[in-house]
């Protein structure tokens, strides 16, 4: 996620089945990035960035591992990529 502006707060919950948490809590993708590990397993993230494409592509990369929070415009963005995809079988 290397050369995104940093336009606004974006909330990403990574859900505890994602089998990459331990992993990606010592990942550092965004120099704004605040890693928070929750009780019952997985992390919150939460990023300073603006509501990209690539942004939109890297979220889709984790798949249903992760949970996006806010704000409520990417994640009706990611809903509806994740649909289209559904959609193409």
């Amino acid at each position: 996620m290397g050369g995104l502006q940093v336009d606004s707060v974006l909330d990403i919950l990574v859900n505890k089945l994602m089998a990459m948490t331990d992993r990606a809590k010592d990942r550092q993708w965004h120099p704004s990035q605040q890693v928070e590990m929750l009780k019952e397993g997985g992390m919150k993230m939460i990023l300073h960035v603006s509501d990209t494409a690539e942004l939109l592509g890297w979220i889709l990369n984790f798949g249903s591992g992760v949970r996006v929070v806010r704000p409520d415009s990417l994640r009706e963005k990611v809903q509806e990529e994740a649909k289209k995809i559904f959609d193409r079988r």
